[in-house]
């Protein structure tokens, strides 16, 4: 796919009805209004980018910091669905990857469920492996603890 005529962006303040709309209706377990994707958007431990082409909004990834631990997660990427199967997850996914090496951070994890397989897919291409299974179920569902590792 040509991406010229996109782009992937940091999240603003005006993209907040956008992203609560979509996590309301892809991830409806988690619960989040404008004031808790606010403070994302400015704190130094999230990471919030965007894929728009020309104005629309075609998706979304977020990556939450734990300066700690020297860990990072994946807390979400979305792609509308009338844009997937263009290379955009996997395109939103590198943005993430290559921000978590530049932060030099040496664990990126993420959770995904069981039977999201085109998910583990994307992730698996991208070079995260299966660590085990997470503890809790998420939404009636049996969850996965995937990860890719630096040095």
């Amino acid at each position: 796919m040509n991406f010229d005529l996109f782009n992937i962006k940091k999240v603003v303040k005006e993209d907040i009805p956008e992203i609560l709309k979509i996590i309301d209706n892809i991830f409806p377990y988690t619960y989040f209004n404008d004031k808790t994707i606010l403070k994302k958007i400015v704190d130094k431990n999230f990471f919030l980018i965007k894929f728009v082409q020309k104005n629309f909004f075609v998706g979304f990834a977020e990556i939450e910091f734990f300066p700690e631990k020297k860990e990072s997660r994946l807390n979400a990427v979305f792609v509308s669905e009338s844009f997937r199967k263009k290379g955009i997850a996997t395109k939103l996914l590198q943005n993430c990857i290559n921000e978590v090496k530049k932060r030099h951070y040496n664990i990126f994890f993420l959770l995904v469920k069981e039977n999201n397989f085109v998910a583990k897919k994307l992730y698996s291409k991208s070079g995260f492996c299966f660590e085990r299974f997470y503890e809790k179920e998420i939404d009636n569902s049996i969850i996965e603890m995937w990860s890719i590792k630096f040095d």
